[in-house]
Parts: structure tokens; C-alpha cells; sequence
């Protein structure tokens, strides 16, 4: 919800947040200093990567930016919540919901952007066949009439456009990146193009995993009814994830494997070896290389340092040219 929030005001999957340590107030005085979870922090980092890493303190410095009042309003136009405190902690996942209204919320990112509503019940028939409760409201007035040649009817779209269709892409694109490079690399077993997200809450208490393929969206959860740690590193990871790809290997038999629509009003433009989707008049131009440029040249994606992480590839910085007296230009730079 929070780098959705970003796309749609402007951010776009290459834009570069800082992944650092970061202490916030936090009420009565105290101090609020939110951590990644293995401690390490990897500096200025793209939004995908930052997504697919699952770096919190890159996600608080994105809600900063976005503003706590447009991520609320995503969150309850998706139905994540009726209600949702304007507060950085929220960006983090302080607060309650259940999997049957996220699974609605990430419903949304695979359809392009619509509303799903939920729903427990499809159909209700009585025992002559009639039908007295569809949860589906869309009118069909031919549906029901014979074959006569002509074309065939066109049922229209349901839901509400709750987002553009190409942050929903984008977002679907960054999150089968978590699967692909990211936390849920284990789901890479299902064989099929899928996507999702981890969610592990403090003290290890409940674990999540949101996944879905082109057609289908699944919601893991994992926790004990009193709220009491599931036990050290029990993460959603490690204990959402394979539910996930166990469930997928049956439920998609059958299905042919495809791939995720991309939205055609889109520009796309190769990103470290990413093909990343834009808004139009968003994607990055090409620049010329400057003389003193990385005499490696392009670094591919999964290749890009990680400040702190053991044996990440180095990139080689030519020294810095002396800088030339200032002028005197009464402080404008």
C-alpha cells in the first residue's frame, strides 16, 4: 500500500529512497527507531529493490515522502482497513486486518488497478433451480438467450478504477520480483510467473505470505489464537511461504501458465537489466556517459552493491577533479 501510494504520486520503480537507520518522536516523548530485521542497512537503494528486500526503514523514509494521508486513503479505498491512523508506525503494518480483506487489497493489483469486493458466498439457488442471491451484480441481458449467430455478449468490467492501471502493473511487476530476487525465492518451485509479499510481525508472533499468479490471489497467515510467538525465525518466509507454494502446485494444475498482462498505455525502459513500466513522461531519458563514468560500465540489477552486505561487487570511482574557486554569485548555486 505504501509504494503504491508512491507511484501514484509520482515516484516510479527506479526512484532511489535511502535504506539507513532512522530515529523518529514517538508519543509521549519516547522515541520510535523502527530496524530491519537481520539489522544491516544497504544505503540508497531503487523502490523495487527496496520492496523486494523488504527494508523497513526505507519504507517509513517512502511514507514520509508519500505523506501518511494518501497511504491511509489507499488503504481504506482497497478495503484493507475501515479506518486507518495517520501515523508512520501504520507504514510497517501496526495495525489489525484479516487475510480475506488484504487478499481483496492485492486483488486489485492483479486486476489492473479495479476493486475486488470479497465475497464468501458466489451463489444461492432454491430448489427449482432459481436463482435468489449472486454475489457477481453485473447485467448480462443476452447471457441467458439462445445462440443466434450474433456476436457474442460483452460483459462490462466490475469494480470501482481505484488506482491507474500502470501503478497496478507496476506493483505487480516489483512484487514478482520479491519472488524472483527477494524474500519468497523459495515459491520460485511453483514454475509459474507469481508474485507476493512477506510479512513477519514483532517477537515473531504471526507470519504472513500475500502471493498470487495472473488468476488467482492467496492469502497465508500463521499465528496461534492468544498472539504468542510462533518461535525464533519462524518468518513469513519460512512459515508462509511453503503453505503458499504447496496450495499453488495443486490449485494451478490445469491452468495454462500465463504471464501478467502488461497495460499497453505504458512506456517501458530497460532499468539495470529490469524491464520496468512507466507512466508516460515518468521513464528515464538517455544520457550520455560522462568522461570520468564508471570505467565498468553497466552494472547488471542483481549485481548493484549492497553497502554492508559480505562480497557484494565493488564498483570502481575514478578520484574526484579539483574543484575551481566559486564565484562570487551572491549564494546561488
Amino acid at each position: 500500500m505504501v509504494y503504491a501510494s508512491a507511484l501514484e504520486g509520482g515516484y516510479t520503480p527506479a526512484s532511489v529512497i535511502m535504506d539507513a537507520p532512522i530515529t523518529l518522536p514517538g508519543a509521549n516523548g519516547t522515541l520510535w527507531t523502527p530496524e530491519n530485521y537481520e539489522g544491516k542497512y544497504y544505503g540508497p537503494l531503487q523502490l523495487r529493490r527496496g520492496l523486494e528486500l523488504s527494508r523497513n526503514t526505507m519504507t517509513v523514509r517512502l511514507a514520509q515522502g508519500v505523506g501518511m494521508t494518501r497511504i491511509s486513503a489507499m488503504a481504506e479505498k482497497l478495503g484493507v482497513t475501515d479506518h486507518m491512523d495517520k501515523v508512520l508506525s501504520m507504514a510497517l503494518g501496526a495495525g489489525e486486518t484479516t487475510v480475506f480483506k488484504l487478499a481483496g487489497a492485492y486483488a486489485s493489483f492483479v486486476n489492473g488497478g479495479r476493486k475486488i469486493e470479497p465475497h464468501l458466498i458466489e451463489l444461492v439457488q432454491d430448489r427449482e433451480g432459481k436463482t435468489i442471491f449472486k454475489a457477481d451484480a453485473r447485467d448480462c441481458p443476452r447471457c441467458a438467450a439462445g445462440f443466434n449467430g450474433d456476436e457474442s455478449p460483452r460483459i462490462p468490467d466490475a469494480g470501482a478504477q481505484v488506482m491507474d492501471p500502470i501503478t497496478a502493473y507496476q506493483i505487480t511487476s516489483m512484487l514478482q520480483g520479491v519472488v524472483q530476487r527477494g524474500t519468497a525465492t523459495a515459491a520460485l518451485a511453483i514454475g509459474r510467473p507469481v508474485g507476493g509479499k512477506t510479512g513477519t510481525t514483532n517477537d515473531y508472533r504471526s507470519a504472513w505470505f500475500m502471493g498470487f499468479s495472473p488468476k488467482m490471489v492467496v492469502g497465508i497467515f500463521v499465528g496461534f489464537d492468544d498472539n504468542h510467538s510462533l518461535g525464533e525465525g519462524e518468518t513469513g518466509a519460512v512459515a508462509a511461504v511453503p503453505i503458499f507454494v504447496s496450495f499453488m502446485q495443486e490449485a494451478l494444475k490445469g491452468y495454462a501458465p500465463d504471464d501478467f498482462p502488461a497495460p499497453k498505455t505504458a512506456k517501458y525502459a530497460m532499468v539495470r537489466g529490469i524491464r520496468e513500466a512507466f507512466r508516460p513522461g515518468t521513464e528515464p531519458k538517455v544520457a550520455v556517459t560522462p568522461e570520468a563514468g564508471n570505467p565498468l560500465g553497466p552494472v547488471p540489477y542483481n549485481q548493484v552493491p549492497l553497502n554492508g552486505q559480505p562480497g557484494a561487487p565493488g564498483l570502481a570511482v575514478p578520484p574526484p577533479k579539483a574543484k575551481k574557486p566559486a564565484d562570487d554569485v551572491n549564494g546561488l548555486y
